[in-house]
């Protein structure tokens, strides 16, 4: 080989070991990072509590067998029945409370006129008893009237039983009551 070409692959070779610059290498695009995902699942805001959401509720109550035949006098279910009354008025805003009383056919119209007022008195009597304001109560009767039970052919006692839905007063009430629920939610 001649010299001269053997000198320049030994300089060739020489420059490339002593060369300070690394070989130019491809540019490569890193990879794309990946969606990471929360170490915790996303925790629903706690939703508030229910606020009271007041609507007009009107209500009647109608109060058959809770007086005995020719009996103004409450019996115990009745009582208990107007104590919960009582408390669901506590709730609501009313203007004023009607109790009507009636009284079954037997007897004359006159007696089961005062009848009908006295049972519609005993029952605003025990609810002023519970804190119902008696200002806000009106009571009335309208003795034999408007009967409610058929009891054709029936006599003697099982015509008093038969006849014991019409020994009752009606309680009307209209007005607004608090009721626990989500705003817009009925």
């Amino acid at each position: 080989m001649n010299r001269s070409v053997l000198a320049l692959l030994c300089a060739g070779t020489l420059l490339g070991a002593c060369s300070t610059h690394e070989p130019i290498k491809e540019a490569i695009a890193p990879p794309a990072p990946q969606p990471v995902a929360p170490p915790h699942p996303e925790v629903a805001a706690p939703q508030p509590a229910p606020q009271p959401v007041p609507r007009n509720v009107p209500f009647s109550v109608s109060m058959d067998a809770f007086f005995d035949f020719d009996q103004s006098v409450l019996r115990p279910e009745g009582k208990a029945a107007l104590d919960d009354l009582s408390k669901r008025l506590a709730v609501t805003t009313y203007g004023t409370l009607t109790i009507v009383g009636h009284a079954d056919r037997i007897g004359t119209a006159e007696y089961n006129q005062k009848l009908s007022e006295r049972r519609a008195e005993a029952m605003r009597d025990h609810l002023v008893s519970d804190g119902v304001p008696a200002n806000k109560i009106s009571a009335s009767g309208v003795g034999k009237s408007q009967p409610t039970a058929a009891c054709p052919e029936v006599h003697g006692k099982d015509l008093i039983v038969c006849l014991q839905p019409d020994r009752r007063a009606v309680l009307t009430a209209a007005g607004t009551q608090i009721v626990l629920s989500a705003a817009g939610h009925e």
